[in-house]
């Protein structure tokens, strides 16, 4: 028995630290993506394309099943070339609607779309955050306990 909880407790806290380095390191590279983005222009939406996600049951490969989801593809021009850049939610659109792209102008293919949320290293943090403490709470139950 002691030797599971330590197990349990290691395991979750590697776990944590490996979802808060995550959070940091999305976190970094998506300050640097909008620092290096200095630049604006209009990209339109030019196609929203349907892709196909599969999906696995507990990793089993006779238990899958797919789900659609549409993406927006937006088309922005800089000093004359033409780029493409995917949204991440193509429900609510039409073609031809016109969006804000922040592109670097050094590399005008790094951009995104203005508005988009780069919050989600929020959600990794408190995850890692939630699993270092129950490896805290392991552990004192396992100093309480023998």
């Amino acid at each position: 028995m002691n030797f599971i909880i330590i197990i349990a407790m290691c395991v979750l806290f590697i776990i944590g630290l490996i979802f808060i380095i995550w959070a940091i390191s999305f976190k970094y590279k998506s300050f640097r993506l909008v620092n290096k983005c200095s630049e604006s222009c209009n990209g339109i939406l030019i196609k929203i394309e349907e892709i196909e996600i599969i999906h696995s049951v507990n990793n089993d490969s006779l238990r899958r099943y797919t789900t659609k989801s549409d993406v927006p593809i937006y088309e922005y021009e800089v000093s004359g070339i033409k780029y493409k850049i995917k949204g991440t939610n193509g429900h609510g659109f039409n073609l031809g609607d016109i969006v804000k792209i922040n592109y670097n102008p050094k590399n005008p293919n790094e951009c995104y779309i203005d508005g988009y949320s780069f919050k989600s290293w929020i959600v990794l943090l408190i995850i890692g955050i939630i699993l270092l403490i129950m490896s805290f709470i392991f552990y004192l139950m396992f100093k309480l306990i023998f």
